[in-house]
């Protein structure tokens, strides 16, 4: 076993432990507060010289806000402006968590501000296809939350939405859901990437009017 090493630029003992016929060495450290850093393992590497992995504690050096003496590790996710810009990742792989610029973090169904699309109403007479959303870019898609709902008419109908000119769903605009009642969905309504979103009446009406709620994804 060989005998222990001080470093010679800062003082400080290492001692030598044998383990399974190779030695290594145990350093302690203080850091300037007085407190222990916990002890790393450093070969001595048979005379290619001694290497420390790492002589500081596992801390930050300011975490957000903080005035404290030792602040906390500070963990914090990336900034984005568009989820629809991002490209999604294979099986399997790390990901990184995203947040808005002020901080908040993002998770489904909701999305970067920059990626929720216009709640303009639209009104609706016929049976015609009127669109909603226009066709995203390549590889991005609309997806509809829920729709706000006003029959002032004397007709029962239906609100159809369609991904171009397929149906994908249907929300009551009858009577008894004339004073703009929400249609809400469990999980967002996606339509095909790249392509319009339309709605149209199941009956024709004079008039219905809709507000839509939306976001673009990639997924």
């Amino acid at each position: 076993m060989a005998d222990n090493v001080i470093l010679p630029a800062t003082g400080e003992t290492i001692a030598t432990k044998e383990i399974a016929g190779v030695d290594f060495q145990k350093c302690m450290l203080v850091d300037d507060l007085g407190n222990l850093i916990p002890s790393f393992l450093v070969t001595n590497g048979r005379g290619l010289g001694i290497v420390i992995l790492n002589d500081q504690p596992v801390k930050g050096l300011a975490a957000h806000g903080a005035d404290t003496p030792i602040n906390p590790l500070l963990l914090g996710a990336n900034v984005t402006t568009s989820l629809s810009a991002l490209t999604p990742l294979a099986l399997n792989k790390l990901t990184q968590l995203m947040a808005t610029g002020d901080g908040r973090l993002i998770t489904v169904p909701y999305c970067a501000p920059e990626d929720q699309l216009a709640t303009n109403p639209v009104a609706l007479t016929t049976t015609s296809d009127v669109q909603l959303y226009a066709a995203q870019s390549a590889g991005v898609r609309v997806a509809l939350i829920g729709l706000l709902v006003s029959n002032t008419s004397a007709t029962d109908t239906e609100v159809i939405i369609k991904d171009g000119t397929t149906e994908i769903g249907r929300v009551n605009a009858s009577l008894s859901n004339r004073s703009s009642q929400p249609g809400a969905f469990p999980l967002p309504m996606k339509g095909t990437a790249a392509t319009v979103m339309n709605v149209a009446l199941s009956v024709a009406a004079t008039t219905v009017r809709i507000t839509p709620f939306a976001y673009r994804t990639r997924l």
